[in-house]
């Protein structure tokens, strides 16, 4: 995940009064080479087929980047669709939102732009594949993409709920990893 974030928490004015302040969280940056979106991909021999129908046009996007760009690599664009873009997948992940995110798996035996799964993109938010079955029975793939999309990345809420954690002079949950795919807390 690669946009930036903010948040506003509510401090009740007993608690604000007692403890002062809330400091905002401190920020998680990569640590070294970022990861590739590759690793969470699924294996190549559960990857749908294309769906029935005409592929979607798409136009190559030629950007010059600096050495030092560490975010994810646009590699096309659907003419007239300003949200629809593919990414490569041997970069970071793009920021996940409730509309699909677009890939070009160049892995040998699928070699096609597609959309992320659900499951990939609960593994890009740091989740459990299988988080999404109510009752055994998970929701639609598109309905899925869109509920994961509007959710925040694990890092992002353990970052939170650490500030929340030193601001209330409680102890963070002893289990809690410190890093995730690649990025590590300051």
């Amino acid at each position: 995940q690669s946009r930036c974030r903010a948040y506003i928490v509510f401090v009740r004015a007993d608690v604000h009064s007692a403890r002062g302040p809330f400091a905002p969280a401190s920020c998680y940056s990569v640590a070294g080479p970022s990861k590739s979106v590759r690793h969470l991909l699924d294996p190549v021999s559960a990857v749908l087929p294309p769906p029935p129908g005409a592929p979607l046009a798409w136009r190559t996007v030629d950007i010059v980047r600096s050495p030092d760009f560490r975010g994810p690599q646009l590699l096309h664009c659907a003419p007239g669709h300003t949200k629809r873009r593919c990414y490569s997948i041997d970069g970071p992940c793009p920021a996940l939102t409730s509309s699909p995110c677009y890939i070009d798996d160049t892995r040998a035996g699928v070699c096609r732009i597609r959309c992320l799964s659900t499951a990939e993109c609960l593994r890009v938010q740091g989740l459990p594949a299988d988080c999404l079955h109510v009752d055994g029975v998970p929701p639609d793939a598109a309905s899925a993409r869109k509920y994961i999309g509007r959710g925040t990345e694990s890092m992002c809420m353990k970052t939170i709920g650490d500030a929340v954690a030193d601001y209330l002079n409680a102890a963070p949950a002893a289990d809690a990893p410190t890093h995730s795919r690649g990025r590590l807390l300051n």
